[in-house]
């Protein structure tokens, strides 16, 4: 098929196929996601799973390895890790690439299902997840503050704010920490107890069945359906007090008498603070595969209204991943858009024609929009990867034109005219250009089969180049002769050619001149001492592989969001008061640095993994602003801070200035070293002398390792027989000492718009030493 002739033979039609090309290359372009890296499908999944006051080996034993038993069945697992620890347990799930993660997550679902019926009763949140890198971590963040009392601004935010959040479209979740909430406490008094014949384990119980609402089924009458609905629960707090509990005597005694009810703050399990003063925060994460600039647009809309809607209360922006993902595409673009004028303009200095460089430079929007069509069809969205892969592409885009153009020119030299030279040009060059492009293109088929992040990440780059350099072949012979056939001078081309330039860049053409002539000599004398040529290339070449080690290796580059996260890790256990003095004394430290613009703590908080961030954990996220108005970099301004901290005792801090929208994993270590055997304490030492060694290495910091991460737990062992004479069962004796400790969440109570726990508990005082424990008294059925 003839397609110069036809082009030529039908301008028109060629202009609307552009035209039309453009047209919808525009509307794919404003549809094509919007994110900092490509659509990492990871091919993992977690199993989590809550045991409250289990310890690690009691977890593995009872939880962990009936999850395994389970779950080592799961089609196409490639591998899985478990971890138990204190309260809870985590079962990584490892599959093989390509795998569909969909039906996988669904199958898991399925095997746990299958599970449950093993575990013991007290096993809670038992919860599949899929990892996805996007979903992970938060999207946005943001402070709240106000001069509203803390538990009032609680709830607000709870029930209004966060609400109003999470009805975004392509928001999965607005996390708020950092709250004060309110509780029902029931105190119940043993002597009182003990009277009536009376325990804990019963009172939570009653409370919990006489506080449902009960759907009772449905009637028919005069020709209607009525549902009926036993409507049992609380509606006030002196319901409560005022609840009728029967005793084992027969009689009935009122809740207010043998215990003190009351409304009251419940134990905190987060504090958030922002530059020293306590704070609401909201971590938001997006749906997996939303655009995360578009969530994070729609956000601060959101915000904006709430902002006019409250007026009292402040809304800081602590952290939105879109300005980073926004400032590093327009970056990549950028750089993108300047290499194509200065190829236009070094194109213009060679070719010596102002029509022959706007026919090229026309040929490389027209194969980069035509791109965008066929990115969009991939479903490959615009990120760095595919935004680099355009910036190494516009160079190559222009090959195919210039040989075309050049061409025609010979045929205009030789006196043809227009219309032949641009058919007869372009024809006798078409299957060189054509083997060219895809000799080119056959160099990215190997990234194709390289599995991993690394396959999925540059995959991408390599599809750009070879739909942006399929789609300049198609331009080179289709559009370019066309225009060749409109545009050029209808002249002779060599006085086309030398005219405009030589009046403009004489002193180039003599320079260029000069140029060729030195090269000419050069490229004889190799030709006569190739062997010479030869070595000197192979000594060339090996220095420079001398000189790699001095350049470094990294996955990503890194970049400078601007953002420096600092990690507290108190020993496990520790209270949030402790937790609270040592993330202070951290900020007090670094608050006179001239870059710091706020800080920003949260304190304790569990996050999607369980236990990732608890009462012995602190973030603080320090805000440094943009790279363009400070003169330390953020790797700098790191360090400082690790010199300033690290001589703070009793806890393990962290100074992360790595991107955090580059992060990949549920951790953000370089390195993980694994450590597996059957003994604990044999791996402890291992662990230990490992650790030592590692140290000793130079460039090796903040090192941490999980073997030290058990909290201390003391086992009490009921003698049944003597609970057998009180007419005591473990259970009872379980939930009194439950009772005397933390209390019994032993139902739910809406209030002002939420839902608080009801707590039944013991007016003992605090429980501060083993011995407080052992001094609870039990209250059995025979006394």
């Amino acid at each position: 098929m003839n397609l110069p002739g036809l082009s030529i033979r039908r301008p028109t039609a060629v202009i609307m196929a552009i035209l039309s090309l453009m047209l919808i290359g525009s509307i794919s372009l404003s549809r094509l996601k919007l994110d900092l890296l490509p659509d990492l499908n990871m091919p993992t999944a977690v199993v989590t799973a809550r045991y409250e006051g289990a310890g690690p080996k009691e977890i593995e034993r009872l939880v962990t390895i009936p999850l395994e038993e389970v779950l080592a069945a799961t089609t196409d697992l490639k591998s899985m890790e478990t971890i138990s620890a204190s309260g809870y347990c985590l079962c990584i799930l490892y599959f093989n690439d390509n795998t569909d993660m969909n039906f996988a997550a669904l199958e898991i679902r399925e095997k746990v299902d299958m599970a449950k019926a093993y575990l013991p009763e007290g096993v809670t949140d038992v919860m599949v997840m899929r990892i996805d890198p996007d979903s992970m971590q938060s999207a946005f963040e943001i402070g709240i503050s106000s001069d509203m009392r803390l538990d009032e601004l609680t709830r607000l935010v709870e029930s209004q704010v966060a609400g109003r959040l999470e009805r975004i479209s392509r928001v999965a979740q607005a996390m708020v920490s950092g709250g004060l909430v309110q509780e029902i406490r029931i105190k119940l008094v043993r002597e009182r107890l003990s009277m009536y014949g009376l325990d804990e384990s019963f009172i939570s119980s009653y409370i919990m069945t006489g506080n449902l609402n009960i759907p009772a089924g449905s009637i028919e009458t005069a020709g209607m359906t009525i549902n009926i609905r036993i409507a049992g629960e609380f509606g006030s707090v002196e319901e409560i007090r005022n609840l009728t509990i029967p005793t084992s005597a027969g009689s009935t005694v009122l809740l207010r008498d043998i215990a003190d009810i009351g409304l009251v703050e419940a134990e905190k399990t987060s504090e958030s603070y922002i530059n020293g003063k306590p704070a609401l925060s909201i971590s938001i994460q997006k749906q997996s595969n939303a655009n995360v600039v578009q969530v994070c647009r729609e956000v601060k809309k959101e915000l904006a209204q709430l902002e006019k809607l409250y007026p009292d209360i402040e809304f800081d922006i602590i952290y939105d991943s879109s300005k980073y993902i926004g400032m590093a595409l327009d970056t990549v673009a950028e750089s993108a858009v300047k290499g194509g004028i200065l190829a236009a303009a070094i194109l213009y200095l060679f070719l010596g024609n102002i029509r022959a460089t706007l026919i090229i430079a026309l040929s490389m929007p027209v194969s980069i929009i035509a791109s965008f069509v066929l990115m969009y069809f991939s479903g490959i969205s615009l990120n760095l990867i595919s935004l680099a892969g355009f910036a190494l592409g516009i160079g190559m885009l222009v090959d195919n034109s210039i040989v075309v153009l050049e061409n025609i020119y010979r045929y205009r030299d030789e006196g043809k005219d227009l219309r032949t030279a641009a058919e007869y040009g372009t024809k006798e060059v078409m299957l060189s250009i054509t083997a060219s492009t895809f000799t080119t293109i056959i160099v990215f088929v190997p990234v194709i089969f390289v599995e991993g992040i690394t396959g999925k990440v540059f995959r991408e780059m390599g599809l750009i180049i070879t739909y942006s350099l399929v789609a300049s072949l198609i331009v080179a012979i289709t559009f370019l002769p066309m225009m060749a056939s409109k545009l050029m001078n209808p002249g002779k081309a060599g006085g086309a050619k030398k005219g405009l330039r030589i009046k403009l860049f004489d002193g180039w053409e003599k320079f260029y001149g000069k140029v060729c002539d030195k090269y000419r000599n050069f490229l004889e004398y190799s030709l006569k001492k190739s062997g010479l040529v030869i070595a000197a290339a192979a000594i060339i070449f090996a220095l420079s592989l001398t000189v790699l080690p001095a350049i470094g290796f990294d996955y990503f580059p890194a970049m400078d969001e601007g953002i420096i996260r600092i990690e507290v890790t108190m020993p496990r256990g520790s209270a949030l008061g402790s937790t609270r003095e040592i993330a202070f004394e951290v900020q007090d430290r670094i608050k006179d640095i001239r870059e710091i613009k706020g800080i920003s703590m949260t304190i304790g908080n569990g996050d999607i993994i369980p236990d990732r961030y608890g009462a012995e954990n602190a973030v603080i996220n320090v805000d440094i602003g943009s790279m363009v108005g400070r003169k330390r970099t953020i790797k700098n301004i790191a360090d400082d801070i690790r010199n300033r901290v690290s001589s703070i005792a009793g806890a393990k801090i962290k100074v992360i200035d790595d991107s955090r929208v580059m992060g990949f994993s549920i951790g953000s270590n370089k390195v993980d070293i694994r450590v597996t055997g059957e003994d604990d304490e044999i791996l402890a030492r291992v662990s230990d002398d490992l650790m030592e060694i590692l140290s000793g290495i130079e460039g090796i910091r903040d090192l941490t390792g999980s073997h030290d991460q058990d909290i201390e737990e003391v086992s009490i062992v009921i003698d049944r027989n003597k609970a057998l004479l009180y007419g005591l069962t473990p259970a009872q004796a379980g939930m009194a000492i439950q009772a005397g400790v933390d209390g019994i969440v032993s139902s739910r109570y809406k209030y002002r718009g939420s839902e608080i726990n009801i707590v039944v508990s013991t007016a003992d005082g605090n429980i501060e030493s083993l011995q407080d424990i052992l001094n609870i008294s039990l209250q059995g059925r025979n006394g």
